[in-house]
């Protein structure tokens, strides 16, 4: 609780959650703090997003498998900020649910700490036998820039670049 109220405190803008009890806490505890709803909670239609508005949310962050045109047809329907992927990784499970890298390394990457395990290359191995090719189940990363126009067009609120556990090099080139 006195955390909540010390950002408050400070002037910050909004906190992301992807517990529905931080988001009742701080709505009692700092209400001038806004909330915006965590791509871990998987959003991907208008029933859910009018759920967390009524419960306090200010933005709701996409999950990244929502489709250009399934995000204007939700945008046509709410009130609700939308946040949006528009660079990085795409899962190879839904957004925030990814427990492969836990399981593998012991890096959790709903908490920042992804392997990228998905991205590893794989040998399959067929009545015993190894085969010579090797795959990966990783998609390639989302690389939306084309889309910006079309995404500021549906009243896209915020537009999110992956950067957790990146290199500030990393981030410079994406941006630029």
């Amino acid at each position: 609780d006195e955390y909540l109220k010390e950002l408050e405190t400070i002037n910050v803008d909004a906190i992301i959650v992807s517990s529905l009890y931080i988001m009742k806490r701080a709505r009692e505890i700092a209400p001038l703090l806004e909330v915006h709803v965590s791509t871990q909670k998987s959003t991907t239609n208008v029933d859910t997003i009018e759920y967390y508005q009524e419960k306090g949310a200010t933005r709701v962050v996409l999950a990244r498998e929502v489709s250009l045109e399934e995000m204007i047809n939700i945008k046509e329907k709410t009130s609700v900020e939308l946040e949006v992927f528009i660079h990085g990784g795409m899962c190879s499970s839904y957004s925030g649910h990814c427990v492969l890298s836990n399981h593998m390394t012991n890096r959790d990457a709903n908490r920042g700490g992804c392997a990228h395990s998905c991205r590893w290359n794989y040998s399959l191995v067929k009545n015993g036998e190894t085969l010579p090719k090797t795959y990966n189940i990783g998609s390639k990363d989302l690389m939306a820039v084309e889309y910006i126009p079309k995404l500021i067009d549906a009243k896209i609120a915020s537009l999110k670049i992956e950067g957790r556990m990146k290199s500030v090099y990393y981030l410079a080139c994406v941006v630029r």
